[in-house]
C-alpha cells in the first residue's frame, strides 16, 4: 500500500495513495483544481500542460489523468513506486509552490 503524510504548499497540500490498480496512484488535493476530467496517454499528450508534462518529465509514466481534486498517475509495468512515489511528490510540491 502507498500512503504519504499529506504535504501543504502555500495554499494545496496533496496526498499520495494506493489505488486498486497496483501500476496507479492517487494524489488526493485539499481543493478543486481541474474544472473538467482530462487524461493524458503520454507526454506528447501533455505538451500544452506544465503540469502533466512535468509528471511524463519523472520516466516510465503511462498516463496522468486529471479531475477535480485529484491526479491518478499510471506507471509502465516495469517502474517500481518506491523509485517514482519521491520524484512524484517532488514534482508537485514544486509545482504547487511555485
Amino acid at each position: 500500500m502507498i500512503n504519504s503524510t499529506p504535504v501543504m504548499f502555500g495554499s494545496v497540500s496533496f496526498q499520495v495513495g494506493s489505488t486498486p490498480n497496483p501500476n496507479a496512484v492517487r494524489v488526493g488535493l485539499s481543493q478543486v483544481l481541474f474544472e473538467k476530467a482530462t487524461t493524458y496517454a503520454g507526454p506528447s499528450a501533455a505538451e500544452a500542460d506544465p503540469l502533466a508534462k512535468k509528471l511524463f518529465a519523472v520516466g516510465n509514466i503511462k498516463q496522468v489523468f486529471f479531475c477535480n481534486d485529484f491526479i491518478t498517475v499510471t506507471k509502465e509495468s516495469v517502474a517500481a513506486w518506491p523509485d517514482l512515489q519521491p520524484k512524484l511528490e517532488q514534482v508537485l510540491a514544486e509545482h504547487f509552490h511555485a
